[in-house]
């Protein structure tokens, strides 16, 4: 199994998405054979190698030869569960689309089900969609990540009129999702492929720890100041083991101050960077019962937490200990769950997976909207999440 990293430095859209994977190394013919188990018919789909800024790159082009067709959500579902599409293709490919029919229910304030595809239901749009699940099928390519998105900026042409950039499909469907703007007068960000990155990739950010195999490079038609590529790398994740480092823990007793007190010590210890913060009862001298106080840190942000300790509470001194401490590698990934959206925190030693915990913020979230109690969520999350994780056998 490997991983796929996005770098949507200059946006990302359908035919940028398929072409950079075509770049990879996957045969068009391959793509072209399991488009063909699709009834859409009318089209011719083309790569070439073009130059975007001294950037070898792969163009793709789909040339509809009947462009009369409107489809439907209804309809769209209806061709995607019916063909004969390896099934985690077939899985990623209603993800996009269910997406992209949610945000068009929304914006046109229709039922899901009668919701019109128009620039992103067309054949080019469905070819770019599929085309890409598939090429990422035939990578191997079991877990996702990407760059924050860029949108460009300035208005752009649709079959709605002009809408500003980036337009309204596009805003909705990178809700949550690292998102900025730039002073490039273009569309770099397309409503497909916002739909494409919202559905497939569990992490925005920086490239995960992997050992790159191959580089691949999709072109967009249109020529920018910048390279009007998608970068796609694909390699084998590194299985990092867990980590020893040494920290410092702060240590204080305290009695006579109030429960509120020592609760915003620990909010403003957490606040400044702390590792951790806890409380521990204890027994003093003359049975006197009080509050041990404890902040691990970082060795040389010392100062400011034993400031902190002093000058917040009654205590008139604090001990310091340096202590090793073994460190699991942690990370947070975004799962589609049959509840929805949700972020997971994973952690792993040794190799394995030794915890997977849903973000409390979002069970809170997914409890509201399914009418579930928060326990609920919590337990269907965590047991999807490891089905996932398991399935992937993908360092996270």
């Amino acid at each position: 199994m490997k991983i796929a990293y996005f770098d949507c430095f200059s946006g990302v859209s359908g035919d940028k998405t398929l072409g950079a994977l075509i770049d990879l190394g996957v045969p068009l013919g391959i793509v072209e054979e399991e488009l063909a188990k699709l009834p859409l018919g009318g089209y011719e789909l083309e790569a070439f190698p073009v130059t975007k800024n001294e950037i070898a790159s792969m163009r793709v082009k789909v040339h509809v030869f009947d462009q009369r067709v409107v489809r439907t959500w209804t309809s769209v579902r209806k061709i995607l569960e019916d063909s004969d599409l390896p099934e985690t293709a077939k899985e990623r490919a209603l993800a996009i689309f269910s997406d992209i029919a949610e945000v068009e229910s929304k914006l046109h304030a229709k039922p899901i089900g009668n919701v019109h595809f128009h620039e992103v239901g067309a054949v080019d749009s469905i070819v770019d969609i599929v085309g890409t699940v598939v090429a990422l099928d035939h990578l191997d390519v079991s877990q996702c990540y990407s760059s924050p998105v860029p949108t460009g900026t300035g208005m752009v042409r649709t079959e709605h009129g002009v809408l500003p950039i980036p337009a309204p499909a596009t805003a909705e469907l990178l809700r949550g999702i690292p998102t900025y703007s730039t002073s490039i007068p273009s569309e770099l960000t397309t409503p497909t492929g916002a739909a494409i990155m919202r559905a497939i990739v569990s992490r925005f950010g920086e490239m995960p720890l992997m050992v790159p195999d191959a580089v691949g490079y999709g072109a967009a038609k249109r020529d920018l100041q910048i390279p009007n590529v998608l970068r796609v790398i694909v390699g084998e994740p590194v299985h990092e083991h867990a980590a020893q480092e040494g920290v410092v823990v702060l240590e204080t007793n305290i009695d006579n101050t109030s429960p509120e007190l020592l609760g915003t010590v620990m909010q403003q210890a957490l606040a400044m960077g702390a590792l951790d913060v806890w409380q521990t009862p204890i027994f003093m001298k003359k049975g006197r019962s009080a509050t041990m106080l404890s902040i691990m840190c970082d060795p040389d942000a010392e100062g400011p937490f034993v400031d902190l300790l002093m000058h917040e509470t009654n205590t008139l001194g604090v001990r310091t200990h340096t202590v090793a401490r073994t460190v699991a590698t942690r990370e947070v990934v975004k799962i589609r769950s049959s509840l929805g959206m949700a972020r997971i925190k994973v952690g792993r030693y040794g190799g394995s997976i030794t915890s997977v915990s849903p973000e409390h913020d979002d069970c809170v979230r997914l409890a509201k909207k399914t009418g579930l109690s928060v326990k609920d969520v919590h337990e269907r999350l965590k047991a999807e999440a490891t089905q996932k994780l398991q399935q992937s056998k993908v360092e996270p």
